[in-house]
């Protein structure tokens, strides 16, 4: 059970009045009953032995026997009495002396058993014996029964009580929220957002309905507390907060607004909240305090949480869509044997670059290349070897082409080489590497060798198609010179052979 602010300041005040009669007692300011109890017992005694010593020198033993019984009867704290003689026979004796006569020492009196002795004509002639209730009984009644055990009790229920209704009525006065109208807390308390407003020692003055619930406190047990104590943390790291807009809005920042911070507590868990704050200014100068708003956007941020999930998994999607279509789109416009450009995209990229260069006076050269007695080799060797040898020709033309030229496969053992930017005569060179490069592979003990045949858009071609045919009649042109030549395309249908 949680103990209200007003009952633990009760609690304490008893503890304390108590500590403070134990210590009085301790060191003798309280009155020793105890002790005093002792002292009218002596006292007692000693009058009784007078008055049986003067009955006893005038031999009157009837007024002592009286005067024993007498006192035993009347005085509720003595058991029992007897007058002894010094031979040790009882003279007289009241209310069964044997049964409550049990003297720790024979000769000693005891706080509870006393021996007085009375004496005749200077001599001793007996002792008059007194059997008392015990000053302290045993158990629990007898630690009550002491007056100053009976003085703890009374100031702890009485003082429980007093202390109670005076601080009560004292923080009903000192409560910082009675100052505020009560139509204002009505006011706040309609508010769909929490509204907490604090002093200058960033003490909770204020908390509205929503702020209250939103935590699951009441709001008594907010007030006085420090706002920053509650369990605030960053959400995005998670980690708890050293930095309070509240505070920062006091200490010169002026209004924090949008400013976003997690709250846990046990009754309620985790809410995200966007916090606004604003300085209260007395005079114009110094904050006496701040008004700060809870705006609890925890279901928001939970949906803004999904819907970022969601476009998570649909830009997953959308880049495997995007995979899926560039391949498809190199499936499409290549080569599965050869890796290079199929004839239908070939053509496309043939037709851009003519128009291309065209457009920009740049010289393009374009190259048939044809594997030299492929036919022999397809029907000697089989196709799965002359596969083989057309997919390491056209590995070995893409080992020396630029990054800006394009290859294709025009045929089944044709080729077709696009060289942006060269005119015929720079062309040559590098067609002279292809055909010497073939010329060096040996696919399974089996000698290759390509003719080629070169033409530009310098050669008067008007179209991509014009451009094609010259390339095909210097290729057709090196197949007749011999094979493993380069043949070049040249204006008026000139060819001119350069077979190695």
């Amino acid at each position: 059970m949680k103990l209200t602010p007003v009952t633990r300041i009760t609690i304490g005040l008893v503890l304390l009045t108590t500590s403070i009669l134990l210590a009085g007692n301790l060191i003798g300011l309280t009155p020793d009953t105890h002790q005093a109890s002792l002292e009218a017992r002596q006292r007692f005694c000693e009058s009784l032995a007078v008055q049986l010593t003067l009955a006893l020198r005038e031999n009157d033993l009837a007024m002592a026997q009286t005067t024993i019984e007498a006192v035993a009867y009347r005085d509720p704290e003595i058991q029992s009495a007897a007058l002894r003689r010094v031979d040790g026979s009882l003279l007289v004796e009241t209310r069964e002396h044997k049964l409550h006569w049990k003297p720790e020492h024979s000769e000693r009196s005891t706080p509870n058993h006393v021996q007085v002795p009375v004496f005749q004509n200077e001599s001793r002639w007996g002792t008059v014996e007194i059997s008392f209730v015990p000053l302290n009984n045993g158990g629990v009644q007898g630690i009550i029964a002491r007056p100053f055990v009976q003085l703890l009790l009374f100031v702890a229920v009485v003082g429980s009580l007093v202390y109670y209704l005076l601080i009560k009525r004292t923080l009903k006065y000192l409560d910082p929220s009675s100052v505020i109208p009560g139509r204002v807390k009505a006011a706040l308390d309609i508010l769909a957002e929490g509204v907490v407003l604090i002093d200058d020692r960033e003490h909770v003055v204020l908390a509205n309905t929503a702020f209250t619930k939103m935590i699951g406190m009441p709001a008594g047990s907010l007030l006085g507390k420090k706002l920053s104590l509650l369990n605030w943390t960053d959400p995005r790291t998670g980690k708890p907060l050293q930095r309070f807009p509240w505070n920062e809005s006091m200490h010169g920042s002026g209004n924090r607004t949008g400013i976003q911070m997690c709250l846990s507590t046990p009754a309620t868990g985790l809410h995200t909240l966007m916090v606004n704050s604003a300085p209260i200014i007395e005079g114009g100068k110094k904050a006496r305090g701040a008004l700060t708003t809870f705006d609890d956007v925890t279901q928001l941020e939970q949906k803004n949480a999904q819907l970022e999930e969601m476009l998570h998994m649909l830009q997953d999607s959308q880049e495997k869509v995007n995979k899926q279509n560039k391949r498809l789109q190199i499936l499409a416009s290549h080569d599965s044997l050869t890796d290079c450009l199929n004839r239908r995209a070939l053509f496309h990229r043939l037709e851009d670059e003519f128009s291309k260069a065209r457009r920009s006076e740049n010289p393009m050269s374009c190259v048939m290349c044809d594997i030299d007695h492929f036919k022999q080799i397809n029907d000697q060797y089989g196709h799965v070897i002359g596969d083989k040898v057309i997919r390491d020709v056209a590995h070995a033309l893409q080992a020396i082409i630029r990054d800006a030229d394009v290859i294709g496969r025009y045929g089944g053992e044709e080729f077709c080489i696009l060289l942006p930017y060269l005119n015929i005569e720079k062309a040559y060179p590098i067609v002279e590497r292809f055909r010497a490069r073939i010329d060096e592979l040996d696919v399974d003990g089996i000698s290759v060798s390509a003719s080629f045949g070169i033409t530009s858009t310098e050669s008067g071609a008007g179209d991509f198609t014009t451009l094609i045919q010259q390339a095909d009649d210097a290729l057709y042109k090196a197949k007749e010179s011999g094979r493993n030549c380069v043949v070049m395309w040249e204006e008026q249908g000139r060819i001119r052979s350069n077979a190695s």
